[in-house]
Parts: structure tokens; C-alpha cells; sequence
């Protein structure tokens, strides 16, 4: 979820308004403050990747078996009480089969994806809002000015000169983290552990 922007001064006097407002601030604090507390709970790259793989997967479920209920009970037209029952019985087949998932691939890279851009928002959201507000570059206080930075699949990456290369997207357009986040040091330390611990130089 992204940070509720802040309103127009001209409409903050409103208190109707401000009321709303702080609510929203709130609720969006907390979404924000718990995902960075699941993400700092775990030691471990791959075991983050998995649980918020599981989140992301039992979301989509539960999405799915909302929509398919809700198609069950508009296709009861005659509105008795077996038509119901039916629909339950289904619901019932459903759950079951799901209780069956597995992570797949797919599924722990769209976790990575929305880990890395959670923790871009927290880190360089005013580069995201200009890029994403269509922007050629951020400003020249960024950190990241000379990375040349863009927006692309709704991720910060390197930009550059190498936008020609032949070379594939996720290469020569790399991923954007500051190596004192907590995930830098996740992603590092997996590195290490792949590479049977091998030196500074060779991470």
C-alpha cells in the first residue's frame, strides 16, 4: 500500500477533512510499520520469501474463493435453501483442493518483487513519486542522481548508458537498495552462503 500524499493546504482547514485525513495516516503508518516488522523478523532471505510468498498466496485464494461464491450464489435463482447448500458443498471441494498448494517459482519471485519494492518505497519514495509522475530524472540531492535511476515495472532501477545493450532487461537495468537496509544484508548474506563462503571480493 502506498503512504496516503499529503492534502492541499487549501481544503486542509476543512475538518471534515483533517479528520479523514489523520485516519488515513494512521491506518497507512501501521500497514507500513508491520510489513517492516515481518520483514525484519527474519534472518534469512529465503525464509522471508516464503512466508511473504504464502501471504501473497493465501490473499490470492481467498479472493478466489470470494469471487467463486459469489458467482454460486447469483447462479441460485430460485433462492431455496438446496441451491445454498449446493453452493457450500463446492465451496467445501474448493478449500480443499487449495489446502493442497505448493510455493512455485513464480510465487517466490512476485515475493521478491514486492519485498524489493517495499523496501525501495521506504528508502526512495520521492524518487518514485517524480519518476512515476513521468519525470526524466529525480533531483540532483538524490542519492541515487547518478545512478540515473528509472521507473520501470513499477521498480526503481539503474538507468544509463547501457539502455542499448543487447543484454537482458534485469541486467543491464539493476535493481536500486542502499546496503545499510535490512534486506541488503539478507540478499548478501544468502550470496555468501551460495558461494560457500567465499570471500568480500568474490560477493
Amino acid at each position: 500500500m502506498w503512504p496516503t500524499r499529503v492534502l492541499d493546504s487549501d481544503i486542509a482547514d476543512d475538518p471534515e477533512v483533517k479528520r479523514n485525513f489523520a485516519v488515513n495516516a494512521v491506518v497507512t503508518e501501521e500497514v507500513s510499520s508491520a510489513t517492516h516488522k515481518l520483514i525484519t523478523h527474519f534472518s534469512r532471505w529465503k525464509r522471508l520469501k516464503s512466508a511473504v510468498g504464502w501471504i501473497l498466496k493465501l490473499k490470492e485464494i481467498l479472493l478466489a474463493l470470494s469471487k467463486k461464491r459469489k458467482e454460486l450464489i447469483t447462479a441460485n435463482t430460485s433462492g431455496d435453501g438446496r441451491h445454498l447448500a449446493d453452493a457450500d458443498l463446492e465451496m467445501q471441494k474448493l478449500k480443499a483442493r487449495f489446502g493442497e498448494q505448493r510455493l512455485s517459482v513464480d510465487d517466490l519471485h512476485e515475493a521478491e518483487t514486492s519485498i524489493v519494492r517495499f523496501s525501495q518505497w521506504e528508502r526512495f519514495h520521492n524518487e518514485i513519486v517524480a519518476l512515476a509522475s513521468g519525470k526524466s530524472k529525480v533531483k540532483r540531492e538524490s542519492t541515487i542522481y547518478k545512478l540515473d535511476p528509472i521507473y520501470d515495472r513499477a521498480l526503481l532501477r539503474v538507468g544509463g548508458w547501457l539502455n542499448k545493450s543487447p543484454m537482458h532487461e534485469d541486467t543491464k537495468h539493476l535493481l536500486i537498495l542502499t546496503k545499510d537496509q535490512y534486506i541488503s544484508t539478507l540478499i548478501l548474506r544468502h550470496i555468501h552462503d551460495q558461494l560457500s563462503h567465499g570471500g568480500r571480493n568474490l560477493i
